[in-house]
Parts: structure tokens; sequence; C-alpha cells
């Protein structure tokens, strides 16, 4: 008599009987016992693993998705030995592997995967396939595309609204010294005691700097990629043309439920002495309706405080502090009073601060202003925008400042204004995942027409060249965001 100890869950016992060699399956009990002399014990595992769950499908690139599911388990008693990727219905496995991932990589852009996965034991059980994943690769140049400083990218799609001028940019390096970029309709100071003083495209030097020789400052320029400085003094105390603001602005024909959009870096002379941000009167966003943006009626934004460090970002409407009709209300739709609504990012005397904005065009509830320092939010205004008569309209950025001096400039690079029936903008970030990133730059750009392409310039500063970036089309109405990310890199 012969035992076998501790016997699988499942074997097959053969004998010599009768009618010659007999097969027998059955459950193990604990041991077993047979009679004879010709006996023979195969023990044999037949039970397949689970059938895999939860498997996803993620198109990274023009060339590569990404897999991942659940773990399964063997009931058989052999062991898991791996799993079987399969692709397209092809009855012929992709890869076999013990991970509960893997990267098909070497695909064709723009095309439809569809993936299943299989388990199999040591015994080579194999289970079922997996429900189906499916993905698409991203577009031709997703994955593939290096950004170089001053290439075009082109983008594709739909929905992102039509435009017929390209944006306003200023200062790129495309102006010649002591000019005001001709994308600008005007600026201040136009006509300053020193004609040094006034708002013009300056050059940086080689090393990087602007030479001031009115204020005796070296300003560094932001990053690498600028070559020029849209710098001007608040110099004289007569009018805006001497010297009470700093700013340049476009003109336009306004349409109810247009956007106004537009970025810029900006820094202040660090000369200029402390006390002077005390004063209410620092502005940094101007809208008009006379031909000026600082000529009522109009309403701007401001920041001020008790230091340099110590600036709040704030909004007014000057027809309703001079009795007339306002197109500002106070407090506005989500009861933000006009004064103090949140505290600036940072300092700008002590060094450059990105600045961008978005802005609804509206006589109805629906308007909206928004600013950012950086990343920050600093100002969110939802409610009425335009309430003035006729259609002239002018927006600045920067603006008036109450006191004067040689020390008073500011200076500003890679500023770019946009006034277009979509309220959509496109961001470079350093993640495929907006909120996530560190790095955003807003682009210069065209929108995109529907079902067409118009090439991109970026003209970004923190992104270095030939990092992978992310481009982003960020949609902001009434704080809803959309966002659709293209990977390039």
């Amino acid at each position: 008599m012969a035992k076998t100890p501790n016997a699988p869950r499942n074997f097959a016992v053969m004998r010599v009987g009768r009618k010659g060699l007999e097969t027998t399956r059955t459950p193990a009990p604990a041991s077993i016992s047979v009679a004879g002399r010709n006996v023979a014990i195969i023990v044999q595992d037949t039970l397949p693993p689970s059938v895999p769950t939860g498997l996803t499908a993620t198109a990274v690139s023009s060339g590569t998705i990404n897999l991942s599911w659940n773990a399964s388990t063997d009931t058989g008693g052999s062991g898991l030995a791996g799993y079987r990727v399969y692709r397209d219905g092809n009855g012929t496995p992709l890869i076999d592997t013990a991970s509960t991932s893997y990267s098909n990589t070497g695909l064709s852009a723009s095309t439809l995967y569809s993936y299943r996965v299989s388990a199999y034991d040591v015994q080579g059980n194999e289970s079922a396939q997996s429900s189906a994943a499916t993905a698409t690769t991203q577009a031709s140049g997703g994955g593939g595309f290096v950004l170089t400083h001053n290439t075009n990218v082109v983008i594709s799609g739909s929905g992102f609204g039509t435009k017929s001028a390209p944006i306003r940019v200023a200062d790129f390096g495309t102006a010649a010294d002591n000019t005001l970029d001709s994308q600008w309709s005007n600026g201040q100071p136009n006509a300053a005691s020193n004609s040094y003083a006034n708002l013009k495209n300056r050059s940086f030097n080689g090393s990087g700097i602007f030479a001031n020789t009115l204020s005796g400052s070296n300003i560094a320029r932001p990053h690498a990629f600028a070559a020029k400085v849209l710098a001007g003094c608040h110099l004289d105390l007569n009018n805006g043309n001497g010297g009470n603001n700093v700013m340049p602005w476009i003109d336009f024909t306004k349409v109810n439920g247009s956007y106004l959009t537009g970025s810029y870096y900006v820094r202040n002379d660090p000369a200029w002495p402390d006390g002077d941000a005390a004063d209410a009167n620092y502005k940094k966003l101007n809208y008009g309706s006379n031909g000026d943006p600082y000529l009522a009626p109009n309403w701007y934004c401001t920041g001020f405080g008790g230091a340099k460090s110590d600036q709040t970002w704030a909004y007014n409407d000057d027809m309703g502090l001079n009795g007339g009709s306002a197109s500002l209300i106070n407090p506005d739709i989500n009861g933000h009073s006009n004064y103090y609504w949140e505290l600036g990012m940072g300092d700008f005397w002590a060094g450059w601060i990105r600045v961008s904005f978005n802005i609804k065009i509206s006589n109805a509830n629906d308007g909206f202003i928004r600013i950012w320092e950086g990343n920050r939010l600093v100002l969110d205004y939802l409610g009425p925008t335009d309430k003035y008569p006729g259609t002239s309209r002018s927006l600045g950025i920067e603006g008036y400042n109450r006191t004067r001096g040689t020390v008073q400039w500011r200076y500003i690079v890679d500023a770019c204004m946009d006034y277009s029936p979509s309220p959509g903008r496109w961001f470079a970030t350093n993640s495929a995942t907006f909120f996530s990133s560190t790095i955003i730059e807003q682009f210069p750009h065209y929108d995109v027409a529907t079902g067409s392409a118009q090439p991109l310039t970026p003209k970004q500063g923190h992104l270095s060249s030939g990092v992978p970036i992310f481009l982003h089309y960020r949609d902001e109405v009434l704080g809803n965001q959309v966002i659709t990310g293209y990977s390039f890199g």
C-alpha cells in the first residue's frame, strides 16, 4: 500500500483494469490508499487563474500607450506565473509579463488601439481574457516635439472660437530701440521734459542688463530669452503725456460678450523710495471709453498698501466716484468689496512678477475681471464690466502713480494683449495636469478657428529651451475651467 500525503486539490489516478488503462479524476482527500501492484499517481493543476480586472489604457504620446490592471489569483495550486497582453483581437500575445503594467511603444499617431489581458499559471493554464480597454494615441508631434525658443508649434482642433486678427504683442525684440511697438495703439509718457523718460523699447545688453542712465539702476532681464524691455518714468507733474501714467494700451471697438486677455512681466525700479506704495493710486489695469484708458468714464484695478511688500489688489470705477453711471458694482455678485480684495503675491520693487488677466466685456452680471500674479488669483470680480455709452474702448496695462521723480520707473517685458470673442487662452506648463504644474506660461497666440490650425510662437521665460512642455487650452467662464492638454516632448 502506498500513501501520498498533502495531495493537491485535483489529481488523476490511472490504473490497469480489466479494460486496460483507466483514469479517474477526483477531489483529493487528506491522504489516499490504492490496492494493487500496477498503480501510478499523477498530480495535476488544471484550474486557470482568475481573469484580470480593472484594465486601463492611457495614451501618453503619439507612439506610446500605457496599460495597467489588477492582479489575478491562482486557485489551482501551481502558482501564478504572469500575464499575456493582446492587442486588436490578435490571438498572438504582444508580451508575457510578470508585472501588472505594460508600456506599448512604437505605435502610430492618432490611432485607436484595443487591449485585453489574460493570466496564466505555472502549469500553463490560461484564464479568459479581460474586458477590453481602448485608447487613441496623440496626434503627430505629441511626445516627439522638443521645444526650441521662437519656433512655431501648430495646434489644431475645434471649439476654440474664431479670430480675425493676431494677438497684439509688444517688446519681443522686433521693435527698434526708442520706439513703441506698432502693435500698441498708444502709450504714455510720450512728451516728458526729458525724452529719455518716455515709454520706449530698450535693449538688454549682452549680459542681460538694461543700464538706466536716469535712475542709475541696472535692471536684469526676467529670463534668458528677453531681448527688449518697455520702460518709462513717472517724471513730470503735468499730465499722462509727461509722466502721470506709465502705460501702453490698445484701442478697440467693443462687442458685448467678447473677451480681453493678456500677460506681461513687470517690475519697478529698485531705487523707487518706500512710502509711495501707501498711495492708493498705484494703477495696474485701466479700461476707458474716451480715447485714453485713464480718462473718465473709465474703471481701473490698482495695488496699494502700507509698504512695497504689502500690496493689495482692488478695483474702482471713476464714474461711480463722481456720481455718474458706473459700470462696476460694489460689492460684486460674489460679495467682494472693491477694496482689499486680495493681497499681492510679491514686491514689484524687489523683482519681476508675471501678471496676467482675463476680462469679459458685458453690460450684465456675467461679466468678470480676473487678475493673476504668477499662478495666484489676486482679483476676481464678477458683475457688469461695461455700461458706458458708445463702442470705442481702450485697455492699458500699468498706469497712474501720484509721486514723480527720476527713479519712478516701470519696466515691462513680454507684454501681450488680445481682444477676441473667444474666452480661451493657451498655456505652456511643465505638467500634463494643469493644476499640478509648477511653471505656467501664457502663450502669445492665435485662437484656433473651428476645424483649422494656426501657428503659435512660444516666447516663454521659465521654460528652458529643449525641455518637454505641455500645452493647455484654458477656458474661463464664470469660474468654470475647461482644460485640454496637448503634450509635446
